[in-house]
This record gives C-alpha cells, structure tokens and sequence, in this order.
C-alpha cells in the first residue's frame, strides 16, 4: 500500500468529516497517529493533522485495502503535502517546535533510577554533548533488572540548561566513583507513572521494544520521534509540562498578592532560623542511631538519608 493509491478527492473530505464528527483526540488514537507538529491541512478555517487524514482518506477510497498506518508512509513536503495539494487542498506548513524528545537510559546496577524516580525533586542526567535543552520532554527507561524488567519508568522535562558538575550528593549511584564524575549533566524534573511499562509480549510491551533505546548496546540519551512520544504519554495516561500556562501564571499572580491585613506570620529570616534549629535536632537524633546520616534536602523530596553497613536505608524529613 502506497500514497499513490489515494486519488479521490472526495474521500479526503470524508475523513475530514469523520475528523470533525469524533474529535481531533479520538480520530488520531482510532487510527494510531501522534499530532502533527509541521503540517496540517487547512479546510474551511480549520485545521487537520495532514497525515492521520490522508492515511483515513486511504481506507475510504480503497476499503478492501483499509486505512494507512502511522508506519506506513512518512509525512511531509514530498509526500503528504505533495498528494493533498494535487487534490487541490491547501497544507500550510507551521513552524516546528523548539522542543525535542529523547528517551534517557539507566542501568539499575549502577544507579537505583527507580528510587530516584521516587524521591527526587530534580535529577542531574549525564548526557554528554548531545543538543538537550530546557524545555525538552523526556522518557526514561530503566534497561535489565535483577527481576527481568526493563521499560519506561518515568516521564519529564529538562527544567534547566547543560552545566558540567558532578553528582555527589546524589544517594542513588552505587559507586561513589559514578556520583564524583563531573561532565555535562542537565536536570530532569520527573513526571511518575502509575506503574511501569515493561517490555513484555503484549502489543504495549510490543512498542517498547521497537523504540532505539530497547537496542541500545550502550550511551545514555536517544532520540524519540514525535509519534513514539504521543504514544507514550497516552500509555501514560498524559503528561504535564514544566511551562505554567498563561491562565496558571495570572491565577498564580492573584494567589500571590499581599492581603490588606497585617498578618503575624514569621519573617523569612524567622522561618529560616526554625528549620534550620529542627534540622540539627534532626541529624543529632539519628546520628546517635545510625552510622551514616547525610543531609540531601538541596537534592531530595527528604531532608535526611540514613544508611546502615548492611544497606538498610531510612528518609526522614526534619519538620
């Protein structure tokens, strides 16, 4: 099955009806696409995901054939927009986003990614010269465990700009000679999923498998196209950016405004000086029962992390 099988006009605005009678959302998850990013179809003042529409216009002219998959063909100037405009359709082309997708693999037997996932505010991933920016999405995939799995444990967004630094005050490495290395790290804020997706038979399990970094022999960051992560967030059961929105940043304003009373709330320098009386009552407390208690407040949803010669471990909050 190919692109040039689709010659009807007529079926295209079939599919654009059918478009407008689902809905944008269900008419893409029905037939497997992720959101255009780049080209769309415009039609009456409003605007398609070209491709999902040309591979739906495909089923309908040609329904002994059926409907073209996402996998099928590939979208863009010399395909999609090339067949609709023949047909005498507009496809505007509107600029792509700054934004990227990458997939970040971790090794459990080096870093416990899913204690990480659990506990930090911020992660600082290790990505060595590769084009991460602020603002990029991110999936992160744990490779083989002691248990067999191996999957996406997380989603996120990188919420800075590259550094070089090292990790070390990071209690998840398990060599301390991994958490000293400096090199160019970003931090990651991680969106947590309900549970795993593990590779396994299923046609979920299926996907996973065919994603770059299921292959990977070794680094850490890989690409993820923009279908691979729509469908990942919808396995995910969505995902929430970093950016505030317009509305969230008004309401956040009006939230933040002095009331006209006076108030008898402590002063920042006040509040400071509590918690950090409640923090060393907190380490005197638990250095008199555990042989290690490390203060990583700066770097955890906990202020304090004590650990054993066996490797039983305990988090604590000061107040």
């Amino acid at each position: 099955m190919s692109l040039t099988e689709l010659n009807s006009r007529d079926a295209v605005l079939a599919a654009l009806r059918e478009f407008d009678d689902r809905g944008r959302e269900r008419f893409l998850s029905t037939y497997g696409f992720g959101p255009a990013r780049s080209y769309f179809l415009e039609y009456e003042g409003s605007r398609y995901d070209s491709k999902a529409v040309v591979g739906v216009a495909h089923g309908i002219q040609h329904p002994h054939l059926g409907p073209l998959r996402a996998s099928d063909f590939s979208g863009g100037e010399a395909t999609v927009k090339k067949v609709l405009e023949g047909l005498g359709f507009r496809v505007l082309r509107l600029a792509t986003r700054d934004s990227s997708v990458w997939a970040l693999c971790a090794n459990p037997s080096r870093y416990r990614i899913r204690e990480a996932v659990e506990h930090l505010d911020v992660d600082y991933w290790l990505v060595g010269r590769s084009n991460m920016r602020k603002g990029d999405a991110v999936a992160v995939w744990q490779t083989r465990d002691g248990e067999g799995h191996r999957g996406v444990v997380a989603l996120g967004q990188v919420v800075g700009e590259p550094e070089t630094r090292g990790d070390s005050e990071n209690p998840y490495w398990v060599s301390v000679d991994d958490a000293q290395s400096e090199g160019i790290r970003v931090p990651v804020r991680y969106q947590r999923l309900s549970v795993p997706l593990w590779v396994d038979g299923s046609e979920v399990g299926q996907f996973l498998a065919s994603l770059s970094v299921a292959r990977a022999q070794g680094g850490t960051v890989f690409h993820l196209t923009d279908e691979q992560w729509a469908r990942l967030v919808d396995l995910a059961g969505g995902f929430t950016s970093d950016e505030p929105s317009i509305a969230e940043a008004e309401a956040a304003v009006v939230r933040n405004r002095p009331s006209s009373g006076q108030g008898f709330g402590l002063s920042a320098e006040e509040r400071a000086a509590v918690e950090n009386y409640a923090m060393q009552r907190a380490k005197e407390y638990f250095a008199a029962r555990w042989p290690s208690v490390r203060d990583v407040s700066q770097v955890c949803s906990f202020d304090l992390l004590c650990s054993s010669a066996n490797g039983e471990l305990l988090v604590s909050r000061s107040a």
